[in-house]
């Protein structure tokens, strides 16, 4: 596929006009925070609480993390977690912990919702802070670390793939220890770094998630099926439908298998050209559920096929089988999983030597087309995959299967 100069230039030109943007809209909340920080009592002798951890992230991102979550909130009597208000369902059962909801676009162009938000968080006194945004600076998550009071406050280097050097040089000087990692190694492995300085170990925690067990059958959905996720947040990041009809009629003529699409609202007409021509009747579930049920819906699936999306890391949060279709923008940052675990995750993909781009593609804007790294992911691959997955683990017992190391599956 030949790269257009006249597409690169006009690339260069929009990152740097999104540059300028992220520069002015920095300064602007810089500057609402200095002023709501001198108005503050520092009094440090109420509400004290053993912890602190800010998480506004994708979802994909959030189901990565609560592991970790769980861990170190597991070393302290009293913990407060700040997570996007977008997730309100996922947490609506959460006991013990104080979730505070922050509405991320609010927050950054709302100055009095702003000052509501931090002005209750100042309320608490905590003895440690944890940023588990990865890829920061954030303006939003770094800020709230900024703002309130704490007598140690704990990050992550910045890796600026995502934000601006000059917000990192000034949020910086706020943290008392940055963790450091390999920018382009898995989000898991950043995390284990921050686990080994907080002295917390790894292995599994006892009681409750702060995500309880979502453990329903989703109305509508009667016996075994699988789940096809069919949304990626990007247009670019999303294979096309037609290869998911292909892959509906193989698993429904070879094994007689039920689908169930999930997607949001964004995905309601895709899913309905995928009834029209799919065989076995599958359920369109797009659009129609809750986050929670979203959730439900993956975790009682026999396995998940998806793009690379949330749909996956909830898959394997729930120790489930996922086919992803992996593009190469951020290619082992959250797809493969590291090779050392016991990652439920099989890849597919269509290797080429501009991986790592950071979505930064030279032959299409994402935002409009598939780049060719998933757009070339031919079904036949993912057919091969299955058929091998398939072959060693009855299809009848997918429920309850662990599958084989993932090279004997991955071409």
């Amino acid at each position: 596929m030949k790269v257009s100069y006249g597409f690169l230039f006009r690339s260069k030109l929009h990152s740097f006009f999104k540059t300028v943007v992220k520069d002015v809209v920095f300064i602007y909340g810089y500057l609402i925070d200095s002023f709501i920080f001198a108005t503050f009592n520092k009094n440090q002798d109420k509400n004290k609480v053993d912890l602190l951890v800010v998480k506004l992230d994708a979802l994909g991102d959030l189901f990565l993390s609560i592991k970790s979550i769980d861990r170190i909130i597991s070393q302290k009597e009293s913990a407060i977690i700040v997570v996007d208000a977008s997730y309100a369902d996922l947490f609506s059962h959460c006991e013990g912990v104080d979730i505070v909801l922050v509405n991320v676009k609010s927050y950054m162009f709302n100055p009095l919702y702003r000052y509501k938000k931090i002005s209750y968080l100042c309320k608490f006194y905590c003895r440690e802070s944890i940023n588990l945004n990865i890829s920061r600076p954030h303006f939003v998550s770094d800020s709230i670390i900024r703002l309130i009071r704490s007598e140690k406050k704990v990050g992550f280097v910045s890796d600026n793939v995502n934000s601006s050097p000059r917000a990192d040089f000034f949020y910086r000087r706020e943290y008392d220890y940055l963790v450091n990692a390999d920018p382009k190694g898995h989000e898991l492995e950043k995390l284990s770094n921050l686990l080994t300085y907080l002295g917390v170990g790894t292995g599994n925690v006892t009681g409750e998630s702060i995500i309880q067990d979502i453990a329903l059958e989703p109305r509508a959905i009667k016996g075994g099926y699988y789940a096809i996720a069919l949304g990626a947040g990007v247009r670019g990041r999303v294979w096309d439908y037609q290869n998911y009809i292909l892959i509906i009629n193989f698993l429904y003529s070879e094994y007689g298998l039920q689908c169930v699409l999930l997607g949001s609202e964004s995905e309601v007409l895709v899913a309905k050209k995928i009834i029209l021509r799919a065989k076995g009747k599958p359920i369109d579930m797009s659009g129609k559920s809750s986050l929670r049920e979203y959730a439900g819906l993956i975790m009682n699936s026999m396995f998940v096929v998806s793009n690379e999306s949330s749909a996956v890391h909830i898959a394997e949060y729930y120790e489930k089988l996922s086919f992803c279709i992996c593009g190469g923008g951020h290619y082992g940052r959250f797809v493969p999983y590291p090779k050392e675990g016991k990652s439920q995750v099989i890849p597919l993909v269509h290797q080429m030597e501009c991986y790592g781009c950071n979505w930064r593609c030279k032959y299409v804007s994402i935002s409009k087309d598939v780049p060719p790294c998933i757009s070339k992911v031919h079904p036949n691959d993912l057919i091969s995959n299955m058929r091998n997955v398939f072959f060693h683990s009855p299809v009848n017992n997918l429920n309850t299967i662990k599958p084989a190391p993932l090279e004997r599956y991955i071409k």
